[in-house]
């Protein structure tokens, strides 16, 4: 039966191991005659892929499991190689030709090849088993000139969405992969995929002419989910990537190319986002900028900060929300090399009046506020201006408010920054304030419950009322005595604080 044979099947793929060793051993000279009728594991590995494009779909989905999850990863490298060799075989004329040879069982063994690695690359691995892989780069771009080069069918389309995912699940595991030079590799691939989108290849004007209504609309559905896994790809591809090049020209065009990709990719998913499905592409293409500048602030700062300073707001908004993240990345600008490479940033986030950090404090999502707050208070007191921060968020804010009783009651990142900073500087005048106290109430701490109907039989409320007052007292008194302590940036901040709301609201 089909399940005796697939037990069968995934027992001699997790025993491919003992066949490799005892190979390797044979070439050594000392073949037992016990295991004469063994052949080689590259013959078994070459049947299984030919049952990869089987007519019968339940065989050739049980292999491409078989294959992908129960192999034993001492047989990766033979597996890698034989799969490298074969598919250009296959795929090609000829081995030294680039010339496709588009068949539907080559596009069936593309797509079976995809999904396996994709199932080993997404598999429970020990240290150093995916280490074991070789001639990795040259089977993905085998696979990737033949995929490129297929028309535009709904399909042909799935599968390059497959490869895409394939190569984000690469770039989870790129720490236990080997790599002859990673970082060409992911900017090759980069430069390969970005043509994939509704930008470049798949556009409209590219789509076949004869296809139904219905059909048209499903493959546009299919092209906008192309667009979105491409761009999660590319932005996997270029997180921590520092362009190359032969000089610093070379890195600048490079950076230029993928800036104005992704700024013409975020216009129009302003101005036409029925063409594109969101959120997950805006999103995917900012946390791609945001990539891009942070490992390249060097070559590309001058691109960057002309969208602060665009006339159109959605790009300026694309801007701040890519400055957050990389606000998120980064926070040693002020060490060594790496503020060397942020002063331009560093002179935009600080110069004249703040209005571009004031502008992102407005657009910043309520759920990364304490985040970004954090951040901008480290910082700016990094740089001994966090007083003119707090200054410039608290102005804002009382000119927002339109009544007294609301003021800096609601989650804003006025609030956000003031807690921030009073964190960040206060934590030793606290305890230097109310720290003893604290520790005496702790170690022994007084009864104070004063709900009569939980109160415990064997204490008095009128005492847990005067133990209460008694402790507020205290409080209080240690407070006072500790204004010496307290710091000046408080009371400035204080004193700021109650002149600016005096003047919106007299009396």
């Amino acid at each position: 039966t089909l399940a005796e044979w697939t037990n069968c099947l995934g027992i001699l793929c997790a025993m491919s191991a003992i066949l490799l060793n005892q190979t390797n051993a044979n070439k050594g000279g000392d073949k037992p005659k016990s295991i004469s009728s063994l052949s080689e594991p590259d013959d078994f590995l070459l049947k299984l892929m030919n049952y990869l494009t089987s007519d019968f779909v339940s065989i050739r989905e049980k292999v491409k499991r078989m294959l992908g999850g129960a192999l034993s990863p001492e047989v990766y490298a033979t597996f890698f190689r034989i799969l490298y060799n074969h598919s250009k075989e296959k795929l090609f004329k000829s081995k030294s030709s680039d010339q496709v040879n588009f068949t539907p069982e080559t596009i069936l063994f593309v797509d079976q090849a995809i999904s396996t690695i994709k199932i080993i690359m997404e598999g429970e691995h020990e240290e150093g088993e995916l280490s074991l892989i070789a001639d990795f780069e040259e089977i993905i771009f085998v696979l990737l000139k033949f995929v490129r080069q297929t028309t535009i069918s709904e399909n042909n389309l799935q599968i390059r969405h497959k490869l895409c995912s394939l190569l984000e699940s690469v770039m989870e595991r790129s720490t236990a992969l080997s790599f002859s030079n990673e970082n060409q590799f992911r900017t090759d691939l980069i430069e390969n995929i970005m043509e994939w989108t509704s930008e470049f290849s798949t556009k409209d004007s590219n789509l076949p002419s004869d296809l139904s209504s219905a059909d048209s609309r499903q493959l546009k559905k299919v092209i906008k989910d192309l667009d979105a896994q491409v761009m999660k790809t590319i932005a996997a591809l270029l997180q921590g990537l520092t362009l190359h090049g032969k000089d610093d020209e070379a890195k600048s065009n490079l950076f230029s190319k993928f800036f104005t990709f992704f700024t013409r990719l975020l216009t129009r998913c302003k101005k036409n986002p029925s063409t594109v499905l969101t959120p997950q592409l805006p999103e995917a293409t900012i946390q791609s900028l945001s990539y891009l500048v942070t490992a390249n602030i060097e070559h590309g700062l001058e691109y960057f900060v002309t969208m602060g300073y665009h006339r159109d707001h959605e790009t300026r908004s694309a801007f701040l929300k890519v400055l957050t993240n990389i606000l998120k990345e980064r926070s040693d600008f002020d060490s060594g090399e790496t503020a060397d490479k942020y002063y331009k940033l560093e002179e935009l986030v600080m110069e004249g009046d703040l209005e571009v950090l004031l502008t992102l404090c407005d657009i910043t999502p309520i759920t990364e506020a304490d985040i970004v707050a954090q951040l901008l208070v480290r910082f700016f007191e990094s740089h001994e201006k966090t007083l003119d921060l707090l200054k410039a968020a608290i102005m804002q804010e009382v000119r927002k408010t339109e009544s007294a009783n609301t003021l800096f009651r609601r989650n804003s990142m006025a609030t956000k920054l003031l807690a921030a900073y009073c964190k960040l500087i206060g934590r030793d005048y606290l305890r230097i304030a109310l720290g003893p106290h604290l520790k005496e109430i702790m170690q022994n701490p007084p009864p104070c419950e004063l709900d009569p109907s939980k109160l415990p039989p064997n204490e008095d409320l009128h005492q847990n009322q005067k133990n209460v007052l008694q402790m507020s007292e205290r409080f209080l008194k240690d407070i006072s005595a500790s204004i010496p302590y307290c710091p000046g940036s408080f009371r400035i901040i204080c004193e700021y604080l109650g002149r600016v709301v005096a003047e919106k609201f007299p009396g």
